[in-house]
């Protein structure tokens, strides 16, 4: 895939022309919050060092040997490193054999390419590792990091690259872009990119079939806790086999848009606008410090997702301290 998001431009160009002014520099960071695309810009950055004949706005060709390979998962001289199966961590000696693949010489004279997705996923002694890689690099070699939460990475190997920041389009220009390639309606659009938090592609996956309706349900079933109308501990039996990530990403959304109607009454939720109402009373009726306890809480399981520590014991912490958020109100009418 060759396309540039329309809201990555301002990063393209920077990319493209320090490449042209022969200052590219040895390390990249991407970052930014999940849905903005940042893998995809990664892709096409890499493609575009791998392309024989890029043109002049640097996108590659998508025709020569350089990007076949490259589409083929097969280019000599890239290498991607992930967190492997079963794992929690990227590992030490993961990044020892990169080390040593980019120390070899380019198989076509170009760029040795590593590609590092889910960097804040290294452990600290592959981040050492990685960080004298970064202090004295190979020549003609590129790291390129990818991260979501570039906080968990230590900062003597953030300071050691070009910080490459994404944020969330604007909001216009976001709804155009999800209308044009789901051929969607402008309202479902907009609903869709409010759900997904502002985040593009995050709001192009609620588009898909029966995904925005999964997630009214998981909405509805916070409702019913919140109300003390359904029983944590049942509703987390019934959650158990379903899309972790996806039911801590609704609740971190649904403690977010609490919080903001908590500050400012007179505003909007972020994530769930056809929920206002709704989200008003409850915002009114709870204390302000133990909702951001809750949504922190939430936060840290919606980070452990991808471990194997997401079973049913998580779900029930997690619902249980909502139903024990809103006690004081579960005597008096409901409010959804």
């Amino acid at each position: 895939m060759t396309e540039l998001l329309p809201w990555h431009r301002s990063q393209w160009s920077g990319f493209v022309q320090a490449r042209q002014d022969g200052r590219l520099p040895h390390a990249l960071l991407l970052q930014g919050r999940a849905g903005l695309g940042k893998q995809r810009f990664g892709a096409l950055l890499i493609q575009s060092l791998l392309c024989e004949r890029s043109g002049f706005n640097g996108l590659p060709c998508a025709e020569c040997r350089g990007c076949r390979q490259f589409k083929a998962g097969s280019h000599p001289d890239l290498r991607e490193v992930v967190v492997e199966s079963g794992r929690m961590a990227i590992r030490v000696e993961q990044v020892r054999s990169l080390i040593e693949f980019l120390d070899l010489t380019s198989q076509y004279r170009g760029f040795k390419i590593a590609l590092l997705v889910q960097a804040d996923r290294l452990n600290a002694q592959a981040a050492n590792a990685l960080l004298k890689t970064l202090e004295e690099p190979a020549p003609d070699s590129l790291i390129v990091l990818i991260t979501d939460a570039p906080a968990r990475l230590p900062a003597t190997l953030r300071s050691r690259c070009h910080n490459v920041r994404f944020w969330t389009p604007d909001r216009r220009l976001a709804q155009a872009w999800l209308r044009e390639t789901a051929a969607v309606e402008e309202q479902m659009a907009a609903v869709a990119l409010s759900q997904g938090g502002g985040s593009p592609l995050a709001a192009l996956g609620l588009l898909k079939p029966d995904a925005m309706a999964e997630r009214a349900d998981l909405v509805d079933r916070l409702m019913d806790v919140a109300n003390g109308r359904s029983d944590p501990l049942a509703v987390a039996a019934d959650w158990e086999k379903r899309n972790p990530e996806l039911i801590f990403s609704v609740l971190c959304g649904w403690y977010v848009d609490l919080m903001r109607l908590n500050v400012s009454p007179g505003s909007r939720p972020l994530y769930h606008v056809d929920r206002h109402e709704q989200l008003h009373s409850l915002a009114l009726a709870v204390d302000s410090a133990q909702l951001s306890d809750c949504h922190r809480s939430a936060q840290q399981c919606l980070e452990l997702c991808d471990t194997a520590l997401v079973k049913r014991l998580m779900l029930e912490q997690a619902l249980l301290r909502l139903a024990t958020l809103f006690d004081d109100i579960n005597g008096r009418d409901a409010l959804a």
